[in-house]
């Protein structure tokens, strides 16, 4: 299996499972939740329909008015009706429908209930609209006192915005009026309050004569279901009532039993309840049907959840599979690596392996004395340089797993170079090469002598294999504040950019420089290499005009006279130090707590829980805090970008201390704050879109010193979407302006912004992992 092929088993794998494991937690929290709904929103009924039924059977009555049928008070009772049926939809009033309603039963000479039949009275009541449920007492039967004339004019007085004053004698049960006064407005616009007096045909008795003030005055007809709509609950419970068959048996006592007219449905997709339940008074029942959706109810309250649930899988699925991909490109590049090495070796050791195989037969063979010597001697140059190979091999080897025992003492690196052109001062006269050294004065630094010595040695005799014939080869040591530097120039052929890379590489064959007609091993970059890195020091090429320059640092290791272990990584050509790209995290951190804050402020204000003002100013006091540590990671890559980046980050730091102090006294608010906290809040967001753009930019940069092309147009394209998505949600808030067509979409637009802001905070720290002590 290659490299991409496991790499798109395993996504596909690692994108199953965690659909599946979010499927589960949803799918567990949504059908818990739906059935909880479904027990508690049974309780509450239960509870709301008792409720009811205690204040119907309180409703019996004995007075002589049109109000009262069959010993009910039906003023009272929908009055009532009136007033639970609110109480029963406010639990759920966009995912339930119900219906209440006061029914007289039909029944047969056993007493058996043949069917019901919806209560109606033709009398008419007058009320108070301010107060229409808080007191009986303030109704008048006007049925019961005035004329079907007088009743008309009332009616039609009451119509044009009136008010009115019934005097009268306050009864037990219902106000008997002597007399009414109605004011109200004529039909003209602003024309002058009239003036209407009504006296009763019927005369009331009374002991104490009061007077009812009524502010909005209204006449309507007794109707139990005035407040209601007939809706599918209306027709189910009207024809289950109508076609009821009950026996006397089942009946019980007075509103301690509940009897179903259609079998119960308590499910989490639809439960139905369809019941009725006799009453004190008559042969009252009072029947409801309830139809309630618990699953939708539940999807519609915990949509916040399965949106933080969908954030935290989806970076839980990129964090594991950009693990895996990394630890497989690093197992499949060490794999390959290997093969390469082994390839290579193979390769280097076969030749001499011949000479000696040969020689030896010829040995065997020859008689000539002076022959049998030469033969030994070739025997002897080739076995060394075996044992050249196979020991730099091991030193490398042991370099790379930071095991290599480091020899400190005192060099001069000036010193070491003069012995090391002296010693290839042959192979530099056979090309007819000058070779210069200028060294700065003597400086003598800690280091490991051997290895010093062998990268100088390897860096010059590559300068002299590659250098044209009759050139010359200019050897520059500078001193450091750290160490000391060693660059050697020699005019020749260019390195390709790709090749100043891989050209580190061990037995990497990029060209004539690694072929046995050259001489050496393969390994001598790869030394010099391991030489910087083991030493805390870097290593590079670069080509200049006519030629191509080799460089090596070397730091003084007296600071630490222990041991040293240099971490061994990829080496790109630069003249700079390894990178520190602490500044990302920082700006993770920051950035991730205002994201993080800000979805809690529209979670809690999305679903209008209650709060405290005091609960909500907490998290805009942290952003603070957040938007200092954004700025200290600007300051920390500000190498990479210009002297904006800490200002755009100070200046919302300022701008959230402002919306904190505009929060704070949110509760005195006038129209001024108000909209003063609407322009900071708006400049906020403008500031953020400006900080993200100049990360974005930072980032770009980073690509670009690292060649890297397409992960160039990735941060490019994030950035770009970062902007767009935070003006449209900017453009969606209640701020300076609101697009409506964008206001509606605001839910949505706020949870692409949180995943593109989380997308580039992982993008952040792909870099960081990527380059973060790197050289590039």
């Amino acid at each position: 299996m290659n490299k991409n092929k496991a790499k798109r088993s395993f996504v596909i794998r690692a994108v199953t499972a965690v659909v599946a494991i979010y499927v589960l937690i949803v799918g567990s929290v949504t059908y818990y939740g739906a059935k909880r709904n479904v027990m508690e929103g049974t309780t509450y009924s239960w509870g709301v329909i008792g409720n009811l039924i205690n204040e119907l059977n309180g409703c019996r009555s004995s007075a002589s008015s049109k109000g009262v049928q069959d010993g009910m008070n039906l003023a009272k009772a929908t009055s009532a009706i009136s007033r639970n049926d609110w109480n029963l939809g406010i639990w759920d009033a966009s995912g339930r429908t119900d219906s209440l309603i006061l029914f007289r039963a039909q029944k047969d000479p056993k007493g058996n209930v043949i069917g019901m039949k919806m209560v109606s009275s033709n009398a008419s009541v007058l009320s108070n609209n301010s107060f229409p449920d808080d007191s009986d007492k303030k109704r008048v039967i006007l049925d019961d006192w005035f004329s079907p004339q007088q009743i008309q004019e009332i009616s039609e007085c009451c119509y044009l915005e009136a008010s009115a004053e019934v005097r009268g004698y306050d009864t037990e049960e219902f106000f008997e009026p002597v007399s009414l006064q109605i004011l109200y407005t004529g039909d003209e616009e602003g024309s002058a309050l009239k003036k209407k007096d009504f006296i009763p045909v019927k005369k009331p008795d009374g002991n104490k004569l009061t007077t009812l003030k009524f502010e909005e005055v209204s006449v309507s007809p007794i109707d139990t279901t005035a407040r209601q709509e007939q809706d599918e609950t209306w027709r189910v419970l009207v024809k289950s009532a109508v076609d009821a068959r009950i026996d006397q048996a089942e009946l019980g006592e007075d509103g301690s039993t509940y009897i179903p007219l259609q079998e119960e449905d308590k499910s989490i997709l639809r439960s139905e309840s369809v019941c009725v339940t006799k009453l004190a008074a008559g042969d009252y029942f009072l029947g409801w049907s309830i139809v309630d959706h618990p699953l939708s109810k539940t999807i519609a309250s915990t949509l916040w959840l399965y949106f933080i649930m969908a954030i935290i899988c989806t970076a839980a699925c990129l964090v594991l599979v950009g693990s895996y991909c990394r630890t497989i490109d690093g197992e499949y590049e060490a794999e390959s690596k290997r093969r390469k090495m082994s390839d290579a070796m193979a390769h280097e050791m076969k030749t001499p392996l011949g000479i000696i195989k040969n020689y030896s037969e010829a040995l065997l063979e020859e008689g000539d004395e002076q022959k049998r010597k030469q033969y030994l001697n070739t025997i002897i140059e080739e076995t060394d340089s075996m044992n050249e190979m196979v020991v730099s091999m091991l030193d490398l080897s042991k370099m790379e797993a930071g095991t290599y025992p480091m020899e400190l003492s005192m060099i001069s690196m000036a010193g070491i170079t003069e012995k090391v052109i002296e010693r290839t001062r042959i192979l530099a006269k056979n090309k007819q090469l000058e070779v210069e050294l200028k060294a700065d004065d003597e400086r003598q630094i800690l280091a490991d002598e051997k290895l010093v010595t062998q990268s100088i040695c390897n860096l010059l005799i590559n300068a002299i294999t590659h250098a044209e014939e009759g050139s010359r080869i200019r050897i520059v040591i500078e001193k450091e504040p750290q160490g000391m530097r060693f660059t050697i120039h020699n005019q020749g052929q260019q390195i390709d950019d790709k090749e100043q890379v891989r050209i580190w590489d061990s037995f990497y064959r990029g060209d004539s420089a690694r072929n046995r007609s050259s001489g050496g091993t393969g390994l001598g970059l790869a030394i010099v290499r391991n030489t910087s890195l083991i030493h805390r020091g870097t290593c590079g090429c670069e080509n200049e005009e006519g030629g191509v320059a080799f460089w090596i640092r070397i730091p003084d290791q007296e600071a630490g006279q222990t041991k040293q272990t240099g971490k061994i990584g990829p080496i790109l050509h630069t003249a700079d130090i390894g990178l520190n790209l602490k500044g990302l995290l920082y700006s993770m951190a920051g950035t991730g707590i205002w994201l993080l804050l800000n979805g809690f402020i529209f979670i809690w204000k999305r679903y209008e829980y209650q709060y405290d003002g005091a609960l909500l100013l907490i998290p805009w006091i942290i952003t603070i805090p957040a938007w200092v540590v954004c700025w200290l990671g600007a300051r920390k890559l500000k190498f990479l970008a210009d002297k904006t980046i800490p200002i755009t980050a100070s200046i919302a730091v300022i701008f959230a201390g402002i919306a904190a102090s505009c929060f704070l006294t949110s509760d005195m608010m006038d129209v001024q704050l108000l909209l003063l906290l609407q322009v900071v809040l708006c400049l906020m967001t403008v500031c953020v879109v400006i900080y993200l753009l100049s990360m974005s930019s930072i980032c770009k940069r980073l690509a670009e010193k690292a060649k890297e092309d397409g992960l160039k147009k990735i941060i490019t394209l994030t950035g770009a979407a970062e902007a767009v998505v935070l003006v449209l949600w900017a453009a969606s808030r209640d701020l300076v302006w609101q697009i409506p067509i964008l206001s509606r979409l605001n839910n949505v637009i706020s949870g692409v912004v949180f995943i593109v802001i989380l997308g580039n905070l992982y993008l952040w720290y792909h870099l960081y992992r990527r380059f973060h002590g790197k050289e590039i």
